[in-house]
């Protein structure tokens, strides 16, 4: 045989072979694809599209086809009577599924997350739908539900986003829905509930967006927690008499809900029932009601009338709050509470009468009504709560109660038209800013009960012109008439001690001022923008002056002698000069702060006995200063009293001085320091940055030096501590790397020979 033709012959054979040996492909699942025992298909390991389960298969196993992602289509056969726990869940390809009718149950996750499952007909014997047996089916459009369905359990059919429609037949056996059951199926909208049904539970329709209606049947007890929440297409529902408990957020965010009757017999509207009902105009109470939750119509914000029942006997928190066009409520005489911000942005009510039995009023109950003109507070009020009528714009009259003893902060802040208040003679304490920016408030009396008032509780009144202060005061607090621009007059009672910081800031009518003898400190900026204010008299009582005390007044500018302004007490208060040395004259007793501060023409100042302070800022920052001879009656240096002289050398502290500030003289130009043994308190920084400071000697009189009063003084290598200095701050010396380099000289077994040894200080005893 030649060579062609035993060429020719060996294809040929191998051509047969491959014709008898091969098998086309087919999409349909094979017997070796499932594991199968007793009846049981434990797992199926193919991947075919299309699976037809063998008839010998009686219960699908837990989880068999779970996790297959090729599989599109399930035949099972009609003995199957039993599907397991997750058979198919996660089943990412799966459409279609034919479910055998003698199957009476779908457990657990049987189907869930299988997102592309468009058709299931569920099994004419089916009677119970187990917890997140659909969830998550993302495809399903409609349910139909066979009349055996007894029980779906919790998520049943949740998040199923494109199911519009579940068919329950009016014979069904259907008596309970579990919580969330239909949660998030934002496209149903339509499901009739059948007569047999006794439970549906919490949140079972919640964010069903598109559901437009629902009747509840007979038999419905309980209207459980947000079970129609954010429902924002739904514009009516029914409840039926058997309903006697309607239960927080039942119908909470049903944006498009316009009426619905509440049945007889309910005796309690629970928190947050009706809250955003924004559509929601008017609702009508059972007499049976006898308690009204926080939050139960807020934002209802077409609501215009309410009747509330006559045993009501409270109005819980933000009740209607947001509820921006009801224009009227009759309360019951029963209400004795109404609480916190109960009516807040009613804007469009425009009276109210309290019951004459309410003895508490929340804070903010009317806050921002601001069509509301007046009102008559019963007697049992004694306390005016924090902003109670807080931006009632057009409250031009109001009646307090002749037991009230408090008015809370912002109670009548923003009433811009109260022309008149009475303040009752039982009152105690004024919050802050209780009456701030009422600009038609033209007199106020305080009656000598008020022992306290707080902050801005009168600023910005600007057509305020008379005002009498209660005796009882001791204190007059910060801003009390900030921005009062038309206050002409006022007499400080006697008793007052302190005028806290901007007092009478920018009140631009007052004309005069006397502060009466005992008043022992007036704050910054007091009076700071009174521009006519021409006479002024200061107590000898007076230790304490704050910064740009009458900054702007008439007074300042016409008191200036030789570039001074000296008060009448002797107080230091102005300075324009350009001295390169100046003698401060010896009527002076006090240095205000700031007077000096920024002068660049001071070299030498001399201050006198007389003076006792210096204090805060007086001279910081006086670039050319660089000798100051002090007072020897000099008792305390402020607060960055010399803080950023940079030239100043040459300072003796004299031995009557006992205190020195936070940062007095930070970033001089001190060679060597002595503290005077009178001294027993030095603040953090009061000496930091001196970067020419060689040594120290400490006053014994000080029992602790704090953090940072050496900070930085970086040629600083001797100190001298005494044994009467118990405590000394790690930080206390701190600077640059100079360990070693600096001697601590002090007694053997002081505390100061202690930290020495632990901070790597040298050591000479003496």
């Amino acid at each position: 045989m030649s060579r062609k033709i035993r060429y020719g012959a060996g294809l040929l054979f191998l051509l047969v072979l491959c014709l008898l040996t091969y098998t086309p492909r087919t999409n349909a699942a094979v017997s070796s694809d499932f594991v199968i025992k007793d009846g049981v298909l434990v797992t199926y390991t193919g991947s075919a599209k299309s699976v037809t389960v063998p008839n010998t298969v009686t219960e699908i196993g837990k989880r068999a086809f779970y996790g297959n992602n090729t599989v599109t289509t399930i035949i099972l056969p009609s003995n199957v009577k039993v599907i397991g726990e997750e058979a198919f869940s996660n089943c990412s390809a799966l459409k279609n599924i034919s479910l055998p009718d003698s199957i009476t149950r779908i457990p657990y996750e049987a189907f869930y997350d299988c997102y592309k499952l468009t058709n299931v007909t569920l099994p004419s014997k089916l009677s119970y739908i187990g917890e997140r047996a659909f969830a998550n089916c993302g495809k399903i459009t409609k349910i139909t539900l066979p009349k055996s369905v007894k029980f779906i359990s919790i998520e049943a059919f949740a998040y199923c986003g494109k199911l519009k429609t579940v068919s329950i037949p009016s014979d069904s056996k259907l008596y309970y829905i579990a919580r969330r059951a239909f949660i998030d199926c934002y496209s149903l909208k339509t499901i009739n509930l059948p007569k047999g049904l006794t439970t549906l539970g919490k949140q079972a329709f919640q964010y069903c967006r598109s559901l437009t209606k629902i009747t509840i049947p007979e038999g419905i007890t309980t209207i459980q927690p947000s079970t129609f929440q954010y429902c924002e297409s739904l514009t009516s529902i029914t409840l039926p008499s058997t309903v006697k408990q309607i239960n927080s957020y039942a119908f909470s965010s049903c944006r498009k809900l316009k009426s619905i009757k509440i049945p007889e017999g309910i005796t309690l509207i629970e928190q947050g029932t009706f809250e955003y009902c924004k559509a929601l105009k008017s609702i009508t109470l059972p007499e049976s009601i006898t308690q009204i939750d926080a939050n139960a119509f807020s934002y209802c914000s077409s609501l215009t009338s309410i009747n509330l029942p006559k045993n009501i006997k409270s109005i819980e928190s933000n009740t209607f709050n947001g509820c921006k066009k009801l224009k009227s409520i009759t309360l019951p005489d029963t209400i004795t509470y109404i609480g916190d911000f109960a009516f807040c942005d009613c804007t469009s009510l425009t009276s109210l009468t309290l019951p004459d039995n309410l003895k508490e009023l929340g804070n903010g109950v009317f806050y921002n009504c601001n069509k509301l003109t007046e009102m008559n507070l019963p007697e049992k009020i004694k306390k005016i709560s924090d902003n109670l009528f807080y931006a009632c714009e057009r409250l031009s009259k109001i009646t307090i109660s002749d037991q009230a003893t408090y008015i809370g902060q912002n109670a009548f802040g923003n009433c811009n038209s109260l022309q008149s208040v009475n303040l009752p003679a039982t009152l105690k304490y004024i919050g802050s800013y209780a009456f701030r920016q009422c600009y038609q408030l033209y007199e106020l009396a305080i009656p000598d009960s008020v022992e306290m008032i707080g902050n801005n509780a009168f600023s910005e009144c600007v057509n305020l012109k008379e005002v009498t202060l209660s005796d009882s005061l001791e204190e007059l607090p910060e801003s009390l008439f900030y921005g009062c621009t038309s206050l002409k007059e006022i007499e400080i009672p006697e008793n007052i001690k302190v005028i806290n910081s901007y007092a009478f800031y920018s009140c631009r009518a007052l004309i005069d001022i006397d502060i009466p003898e005992g008043v022992k400190e007036i704050g910054s900026n007091v009076f700071r923008g009174c521009a006519n204010l021409e006479t002024v008299n200061l107590p000898n009582s007076l230790k304490k002056l704050g910064s740009n005390v009458f900054v702007g007044s008439k007074w300042i500018r016409d008191n200036e002698v030789e570039h001074m302004v000296i008060a009448n007490n002797g107080f230091l208060v102005k300075y324009t000069g350009k001295d390169s040395e100046l003698v401060i004259p010896d009527q002076v007793v006090y240095i205000a702060p700031s007077v000096f501060s920024n002068n660049g023409t001071l070299t030498k100042v001399t201050i006198p006995d007389s003076v006792t302070v210096i204090s805060k800022n007086a001279f910081s920052f006086c670039s050319r200063l660089n000798e100051v001879i002090l007072s020897e009656g000099l008792e305390s240096i402020e607060n960055g009293a010399f803080n950023g002289c940079t030239r100043l050398s040459k300072v003796k502290l004299p031995g009557s001085l006992q205190s020195i500030g936070n940062s007095a003289f930070n970033n001089c130009n001190l060679n060597t320091l002595t503290l005077p043994d009178s001294v027993s308190f030095v603040d953090r920084n009061a000496f930091s940055n001196n970067a020419n400071l060689t040594e120290v000697w400490v006053s014994s009189g000080l029992n602790e030096i704090p953090a940072y009063t050496f900070g930085y003084c970086s040629n600083l290598t001797k100190i001298h501590i005494p044994s009467t200095v118990s405590k000394i701050d790690k930080n206390a010396f701190y600077s640059w790397d100079i360990t070693g380099k600096r001697t601590i000289y002090c007694q053997q077994g002081s505390d100061a020979y202690q930290f020495a040894l632990k901070y790597g200080f040298r050591i000479e005893e003496e």
